[in-house]
């Protein structure tokens, strides 16, 4: 039910802009009707959603912030330890978007095993 909100449509070749434009509208429109927010809040996918993300979003932010207090005890250098930490924020900020681009071409029980195992 959700994945029916962020699955883009492709235009038909022989619909111009502004048909295409109100083709989306009208579907949006549609979709409100048919999936309010409460009713999507209350499902059950929401909730696995949701439960998963929390989950794996709690280990990320325990990691990014004890890798200063772990590394003020273990390494000396400062400048080595900002190096580090911000190498790792800018992997984290291309990696975002090469997992999401992954989401286009599998789905997404694949994507999320692999960076699980990762």
């Amino acid at each position: 039910m959700i994945s029916n909100f962020v699955k883009p449509m492709e235009p038909p070749r022989d619909t111009n802009e502004d048909d295409w434009l109100e083709i989306q509208r009208t579907r949006l429109e549609e979709l409100a009707r048919k999936a309010p927010i409460l009713k999507i809040l209350a499902s059950r996918e929401f909730f696995q959603v949701y439960f998963l993300s929390l989950s794996q979003i709690f280990f990320g932010y325990y990691v990014i912030n004890s890798f200063k207090s772990y590394g003020a005890a273990f390494i000396e250098d400062d400048k080595f330890l900002t190096l580090i930490g911000s190498v790792g924020a800018l992997c984290n900020g291309v990696f975002r978007i090469f997992w999401s681009s992954l989401l286009d071409y599998f789905p997404f029980r694949r994507v999320n095993f692999i960076l699980l195992v990762i």
